[in-house]
């Protein structure tokens, strides 16, 4: 009996076991992201001390530019895009602090979590339709085998 179950897993396409990668990083995405957007809605704005920053708005790049803030004794990097250029200027800004005291958010922050949550869904019906693909071909590949 168990050797009939092994030579039915191993008839399934590569494919079929394939797509179950995207739709767990989706799965994950989304449940990571609204765990974000709950502990932003449940903290608490605090102001920390920006201690170090890129020079100006031109040494600002979207994919690698980092401030280092203090708050409570911790140093803690942030990732900044081109938005943060007003806030150069500033030695203190305002951030929200997760009711467990681990994580800093930028205040507008909270806009972004949406929209990596669709992206997200994206991915995980993008990974459905691999699946639904694969297993379409797995049984249409069967029944002519059986003829």
């Amino acid at each position: 009996m168990n050797n009939t179950i092994l030579k039915k897993l191993f008839k399934v396409k590569a494919l079929t076991y394939a797509s179950f990668f995207p739709i767990f990083l989706g799965i994950m995405g989304i449940y990571t992201n609204i765990e974000s957007t709950h502990n932003y809605e449940n903290g608490s704005e605090v102001l920390v001390e920006v201690i170090e920053k890129p020079r100006d708005c031109e040494s600002i790049n979207s994919r690698n530019t980092f401030i280092k803030v203090y708050y409570n004794g911790l140093t803690i990097p942030k990732k900044i895009g081109t938005g943060y250029c007003e806030n150069l200027n500033k030695d203190f800004i305002k951030m929200k602090l997760t009711p467990n005291g681990k994580y800093l958010f930028f205040l507008d922050e909270i806009d972004y979590f949406p929209k990596q949550i669709g992206a997200s869904s994206m991915i995980v019906f993008i990974g459905i339709i691999i699946l639904l693909i694969s297993l379409r071909k797995n049984t249409a590949g069967n029944s002519g085998l059986a003829q």
